[in-house]
Formats: structure tokens, C-alpha cells, sequence
């Protein structure tokens, strides 16, 4: 039996995307309804949703149309077997982009979450120390992605694939796949101490205990999706079949690394 990695495509987006977005349309209703307005947070929170969006079309449009999540065989008929292929690269190229968008403007927008909800508190330093450091990793991880194969369009061009571009998947992976898990880690932890101290209404205890919640869940998928990435070829014919699988678990991580980060949050 042939793999077919489409389900999994399926129920990941239509199952997480939609909790993101009302969660999203919920927190952006309750903000207006108070006098202290939207807050950078908030801005944040919306251009990680815009890219958590941006990467799920990308997976529906691969998979209604390029064969993702099946094997090279049963791509589009109109296309030849090289085509297929460089569909599949490009598309690949364009999910990573957003999900670095999404992910990286989630964690921002967590991290300047934490900010205003410690105003005096020492922990503001461990919070500045890992926003930069979030930066930093949103940086590099765009300058790979962008500068890995030179130039860019050689990514998805088989002729100049394996000639002009000097940056392995491994590489990729390694360098921006365990900081971005032990910087999810950190962005789990780090509040811990001061909601413990902090003596909260209980709806706002709530609201927090919830977002560690979904940020519990992000870290075992961001762990899942990191062991995936290992185990990648991107030298591979099957890339279509072998993303599928790869894709539902980032759609995911990503979707709910967007509810962490747009959870309603106590008025400032």
C-alpha cells in the first residue's frame, strides 16, 4: 500500500488554523472594547497569524495541485517528472519563509506579552536577553534560507541546484531547528517563577495557564518536527511524498504557536 500522507495534511490545517483565527478575532475584539487600544503585541500577533495563514495555503496549493503528501508518480499529469520536482522545491521554499514568519513573529509576540504583564519585575532582563536572541535566530534563519543556494531561484532550478547551492538541509536544520527548540523552551520557562509570585485575578490566572498550555504542546511539536527534519533528503525524488508527512506537523506547530501567542492577555 502506498503512502498517502494527504490525511494527515488535511486534519492538521483544518483543525488548528481556525482555532488560531478565532482565537485571533477574539483577542483583536477584546482589545477594542477596552480604552487602552492595540498594543505592539497585538500587531505582532497578527503578522504571525498572516504568516501561520501564508503557510498553510502554501500545503493546500501543494496539495491540491502538486501532489503533495503522495508519490512523485501521481503528481499532475500535464507536468513532466522535472517539473513536478521543481514545483515541489519552490513551494517547499516558500512554505519555509512563512514558517519562519509565523513562528518568529509568535515568539515576539509572547515575548513583549511577558514584558507587559511584568512591569517590575527582575525577569525583564531574561526577557530582553531572549528576544534578542529570537531575533537572532529569525535573522539567520532568513539569511539561510535566502542566501543557502545563490542565487535564490536555484533552489527550485534542477539544472543549477546541485552547482549553486552550498547549504545542506542538515545544515539548515541543525543550525536553526535546535536553538529554535531550546528558545521555545525558554519561552515556556521563563514566566514560571513570577506567575507563581504574582497573585492574580483567577480569569487572568487563566489566561496565563492556558497559553503555557498550548506552549507545552508547541515544544513537543517543534521537538517532532525537528527529529522529521533529520531524517530528510532534500536530494530525494519523492520530496512531494516525504514533505507530507513533515508539513502536517509544522502546519500544526505553527497554527498553535499562533494561539500562544494571540491569547488574550490581562489588561495592561
Amino acid at each position: 500500500m502506498e503512502a498517502d500522507y494527504r490525511p494527515n495534511v488535511y486534519a492538521s490545517i483544518f483543525i488548528t488554523l481556525p482555532l488560531a483565527a478565532l482565537v485571533l478575532v477574539l483577542r483583536l475584539v477584546a482589545r477594542r472594547s477596552t480604552r487602552a487600544g492595540y498594543g505592539i503585541d497585538d500587531w505582532l500577533a497578527v503578522v504571525a497569524f498572516i504568516g501561520a495563514l501564508a503557510y498553510s495555503v502554501d500545503n493546500l496549493v501543494f496539495l491540491f495541485a502538486f501532489g503533495l503528501g503522495r508519490p512523485l508518480e501521481d503528481g499532475p499529469s500535464h507536468l513532466t517528472e522535472e517539473e513536478r520536482l521543481e514545483r515541489s522545491y519552490l513551494l517547499i521554499w516558500l512554505s519555509s519563509l512563512a514558517y519562519t514568519i509565523g513562528i518568529g513573529f509568535a515568539k515576539f509576540a509572547i515575548l513583549t506579552f511577558y514584558w507587559r504583564l511584568f512591569k517590575y519585575s527582575s525577569s525583564r532582563i531574561a526577557i530582553q536577553v531572549v528576544f534578542v536572541l529570537c531575533v537572532a535566530w529569525f535573522i539567520v534563519r532568513i539569511l539561510l534560507l535566502t542566501l543557502s543556494c545563490m542565487p535564490t531561484s536555484a533552489y527550485w532550478d534542477l539544472a543549477r541546484r546541485t552547482t549553486h547551492c552550498h547549504v545542506t538541509s542538515n545544515i539548515y536544520f541543525f543550525s536553526t531547528g535546535l536553538t529554535h527548540a531550546v528558545l521555545d523552551i525558554a519561552i515556556l520557562v521563563l514566566p514560571l517563577i513570577e506567575v507563581i509570585k504574582m497573585h492574580l485575578p483567577l480569569g487572568q490566572k487563566l489566561a496565563v495557564m492556558a497559553l503555557f498550555g498550548f506552549g507545552a504542546l508547541v515544544c513537543v511539536l517543534t521537538i517532532l518536527v525537528i527529529h522529521n527534519s533529520f531524517e530528510f533528503n532534500g536530494s530525494s525524488k519523492e520530496i512531494a511524498l516525504k514533505i507530507g508527512y513533515h508539513g502536517s506537523l509544522a502546519a500544526a506547530e505553527c497554527n498553535l504557536a499562533n494561539v500562544s501567542g494571540i491569547s488574550p492577555r490581562p489588561k495592561s
